[in-house]
């Protein structure tokens, strides 16, 4: 199994004292570090360093986490913002908009013809 790294990680080293294989790793995969190698894995795995089993998995950065964050409370700050103006203004634009929509025109009836069913 592969184990990615966290962002910024340009390299890892397990002593072999330590269950690693102590080679250091530097293979990389985009902006992460990749561990292919089944001891150093097995070391590195139990401790908190924030690796996973896939690029996605792997821990978020301090910068990525506040990234994240701040973009979630701006949402929610426009999700508000937008609400308020809903209960405000929402009514009005409302019934503003079916005031200025077109009417339907009243449909013209049509006689039918007289039924001429011979009996």
């Amino acid at each position: 199994m592969t184990i990615y790294s966290p962002r910024g990680h340009g390299a890892v080293t397990v002593p072999v004292e330590r269950g690693g294989c102590g080679v250091t790793h530097t293979d990389t995969e985009g902006d992460r570090l990749k561990v292919d190698c089944p001891k150093c894995e097995a070391a590195i795995m139990r401790l908190p360093f924030g690796f996973g089993p896939s690029p996605e998995s792997a821990a978020l950065t301090p910068d990525e986490r506040e990234a994240i964050e701040k973009g979630t409370r701006n949402k929610a700050e426009l999700v508000s913002a937008m609400a308020a103006a809903l209960a405000e203004k929402g009514s009005d634009i409302i019934a503003s908009a079916l005031d200025d929509s077109p009417k339907p025109r009243p449909r013209k009836r049509t006689p039918r013809p007289a039924s001429t069913d011979a009996q």
